[in-house]
């Protein structure tokens, strides 16, 4: 048995074990090549970054405790008392809480400070999907973020030593059926990498988004982008992961129907506004 920790098999990729460390460090790097690319489109088109600082700073803030939040809400059953809220190094996010929370900071502050908060969500739309292509790195390296069994191209097979303690019977019993594991040696499961697809539809997002950013028409639509993106990948990715995890059935459950409901408005509302538009862009046209 080759002393891997993940192997890509359809892919003949076989790589070793990662310390913790790295899924902070990959979270960090995609917190600051945010912030930068963000800085960096605000010079490009003229703003002032200033006045928009602490609205940065209070958006990552809420984003970091609507994450914390939204996970133990609804794990209770892992935490069970109120001082898990306090704790930050064990873990236990959801990036559907801290898209809603960061949502909610950028606009309680943006009111304060009277700034438009709608442009300055589609600013931050393309860094944070930045940021979560990058961040989603962090799972890889704590083998959190993987899906049910798979055998498609992408399959990935993770040493059960790594995982243990988190995976559900069932998980176990695929890898059993395919003969990638026995009761006496505990090798390997075989799963969907569901980070993967995270990273890679975040990257397009990002590139779609900064790509076609002229072309939207009001303040708010490229926020709508990011959302319906978003949460269109997070019904498929939640779908694949319920079920693996013991504990975190609910959390897993309720976010793909959050990011389903996400989907849905933030599409429904961008077609609606889209026609609008055209109708007012018609009526226009025609008393000329």
């Amino acid at each position: 048995m080759f002393d891997f920790g993940i192997i890509f098999p359809n892919l003949g990729i076989e790589i070793g074990y990662f310390k913790p460390p790295l899924s902070f460090i990959m979270l960090a790097a995609g917190v600051f090549a945010a912030i930068i690319v963000m800085l960096l489109s605000m010079h490009k088109r003229g703003i002032d970054v200033n006045p928009y600082l602490s609205v940065i700073f209070v958006t990552l803030s809420f984003g970091v405790l609507g994450a914390k939040i939204y996970y133990i809400a609804f794990s209770w059953e892992n935490y069970g008392d109120l001082s898990s809220f306090l704790t930050f190094t064990d873990g236990g996010y959801s990036a559907v809480g801290g898209i809603i929370g960061g949502l909610i900071g950028a606009l309680i502050v943006c009111r304060i400070k009277k700034l438009n908060g709608y442009e300055f969500l589609d600013l931050a739309a393309g860094p944070a999907a930045l940021g979560i292509c990058i961040a989603r790195w962090g799972d890889f390296f704590s083998y959190t973020n993987f899906g049910r069994y798979t055998d498609n191209i992408f399959a990935m097979r993770i040493s059960y030593t790594l995982v243990k303690e988190r995976v559900t019977d069932d998980i176990i019993q695929s890898a059993y059926d395919i003969g990638i594991w026995n009761f006496e040696s505990y090798d390997y499961i075989q799963v969907h990498p569901t980070f993967l697809y995270s990273s890679a539809a975040a990257l397009s997002a990002f590139i779609l988004i900064m790509v076609f950013y002229r072309c939207k028409r009001y303040n708010g639509e490229v926020i709508l982008w990011f959302l319906a993106a978003y949460g269109l990948m997070g019904t498929f990715t939640f779908s694949l992961r319920t079920g693996v995890f013991t504990g975190e059935t609910a959390v897993l459950r309720v976010s793909e129907y959050t990011a389903a409901a996400m989907f849905i408005a933030a599409f429904a509302i961008w077609v609606v506004k889209r026609v609008l538009i055209a109708v007012s862009t018609s009526k226009t046209k025609e008393e000329k």
